[in-house]
């Protein structure tokens, strides 16, 4: 095949468009892995702060228990929490 001068600017135009077609990908790539960083970023921190809640919450239950042994005021209240309330038995029937 000869290039001429049509063949020539048929691949000058086609080639114009392939260029911008590639950039526009390229931009939107780059930009949707930017937010799915992004989301990444935040779910870390997100599970940091959960793992350091987890981490105060164990200590503060580790502090309770060992002190409920000992607490007559923490014995009482465990045991209101722990009894059931009474069933009323109402008037259904």
């Amino acid at each position: 095949m000869r290039i001429t001068e049509q063949n020539f600017q048929t691949a000058v135009k086609a080639g114009g468009i392939a260029l911008v077609v590639a950039v526009l990908l390229n931009v939107y790539l780059v930009m949707r892995n930017v937010e799915l960083y992004r989301d990444a970023t935040k779910a870390e921190q997100q599970a940091g702060q959960l793992g350091q809640a987890l981490q105060l919450m164990q200590g503060a239950m580790q502090d309770f228990s060992a002190r409920a042994a000992t607490d007559p005021q923490l014995a009482r209240m465990l045991r209101g929490i722990q009894s059931p309330p009474a069933a009323t038995s109402g008037g259904a029937q």
